[in-house]
């Protein structure tokens, strides 16, 4: 078909395949719009595969790499400390993280409500809701993690007191 030797040659010259693989969604969305309005009697997208798309391999850091740079941030007193420390500790996702604010953390229960992400849009930064279900959670914390972040909100107080 049309379509298959387009995508091919899009392929062919190099394209990558998670591009061909937009192009190929976007069309497939276009075209099932003709379908709903009886312009179409089939989606000839059906007849065509996604291009395999080749993800690297995520190779996390190993415990020591992590202590090293938590040390170093800590060292350093970098305003990011707290939050390299709870992604280390807590295993939120980094928009989880960032959407944080102190309404979601409960350090006399040693808790965390992960309740949106904070992610990127066309507009810019967007707080968004958890995708599923299961990612609006309550995550228990470690003494060490409660102590970080109620020294991260000491020293939060004091700035403000201080602007």
């Amino acid at each position: 078909s049309h379509i298959k030797a387009m995508l091919a040659k899009l392929s062919a010259d190099g394209m990558a395949p998670a591009s061909v693989d937009m192009i190929r969604t976007i069309l497939h969305s276009a075209l099932k719009a003709a379908m709903q309005a009886d312009l179409l009697a089939r989606n000839p997208v059906d007849a065509t595969r996604a291009p395999k798309i080749d993800r690297p391999e995520v190779v996390p850091p190993d415990v020591s790499q992590i202590a090293d740079v938590l040390a170093l941030a800590k060292a350093q007193e970098h305003p990011l400390f707290a939050a390299l420390h709870l992604a280390a500790y807590s295993g939120a996702r980094r928009g989880e993280i960032l959407a944080l604010d102190w309404e979601h953390v409960n350090l006399d229960k040693g808790t965390i409500a992960i309740a949106r992400s904070l992610g990127r849009a066309r507009q810019g930064l967007v707080f968004d809701p958890p995708k599923t279900r299961n990612g609006r959670r309550t995550i228990d914390l470690d003494s060490r993690t409660v102590e970080v972040l109620r020294a991260h909100q000491g020293r939060q107080l004091l700035e403000k007191m201080q602007a």
